[in-house]
């Protein structure tokens, strides 16, 4: 074998045929680590867990979850409100927009099991340096934020308020009040969530079941079909992460497309090489 590729060092010096020869080898086995590396790219992406944010024109009421939680791979699902948030930290105010979640949804999301006492929120990155600059519109220095603090998991101590729905003493209608209670920020990224800017805290039983218009539904992994999306629209919802779900089906795409060509590029080398051995060029290199 040794004194093969030295042979073959030496006709590459002396035989332009061989100097083609190794080129089309070279770009084969490009070919062939690029195909290798797309698709380990594809297989990472079906094998993670794919979460769509929902949205209704009505409450979501218990048989829409039923329904859902039966279609196949949907490991878990919450109900979801929209809502506002006023953060309250050492004399500064920032107004950010959150939703609230189910305990289980949120515990399950951030793999953790949430203690009892101050209320937890959760940022992710983008929107706590979004809330900082909020804090610190106003020039101000020495606000004093102990950052290394909300991103671990004992998070920050803040103060914050929530506009909430409740009914009034006849329990006919619903009045508007301003909740201000003690809680902490707690600054982390689930492994798999889509898109960026989420802020969530768990709401109640009775806020979610008497006014959640939206969902928050996951499944146990990616498809290439587009068949997820497909069921959920059937179904009538509409997909609020729509444009992140359209960013990942383009980019999957992408992807094939780049071990079609792969697999025509690495087809064609390896035709190439071995009808210049067909033909003799090496006959050199085989004595």
């Amino acid at each position: 074998m040794i004194n093969r590729i030295k042979d073959l060092i030496r006709l590459r010096k002396q035989n332009d045929a061989v100097k083609i020869m190794l080129l089309f080898l070279l770009a084969g086995i490009t070919s062939a680590f690029s195909i290798l590396y797309y698709a380990w790219e594809i297989y990472y992406f079906v094998n993670t867990p794919a979460e769509y944010v929902l949205s209704s024109n009505q409450i979501i009421s218990g048989k829409q979850v039923q329904t859902l939680l039966q279609m196949k791979d949907v490991v878990r699902i919450s109900r979801q409100l929209d809502t506002s948030l006023t953060i309250k930290y050492r004399g500064k105010e920032a107004v950010i927009n959150a939703v609230l979640l189910s305990q289980d949804y949120i515990e399950k999301m951030y793999d953790t099991t949430l203690p009892s006492g101050a209320k937890r929120i959760f940022l992710d990155p983008v929107s706590f340096e979004n809330l900082q600059q909020e804090w610190s519109e106003d020039g101000v220095e020495g606000v004093g934020i102990d950052s290394r603090q909300a991103e671990h998991n004992e998070g920050m101590d803040v103060r914050y308020a929530m506009m909430e729905m409740l009914p009034d003493q006849t329990g006919e209608t619903a009045e508007d009040i301003l909740t201000d209670q003690p809680a902490r920020l707690i600054v982390t990224k689930p492994e798999n969530q889509e898109g960026e800017g989420l802020v969530c805290l768990v709401g109640s039983e009775s806020q979610l079941l008497k006014g959640a218009n939206g969902l928050r539904i996951q499944f146990r992994s990616h498809d290439l079909d587009g068949l997820q999306v497909d069921r959920l629209e059937k179904l009538g919802y509409q997909i609020e992460n729509e444009e992140r779900v359209m960013e990942q089906e383009f980019a999957m795409k992408m992807k094939l497309l780049h071990i079609r060509y792969g697999l025509l590029i690495l087809g064609g080398c390896l035709v190439a090489v071995f009808a210049i051995r067909k033909w003799g060029v090496l006959i050199g290199c085989e004595g």
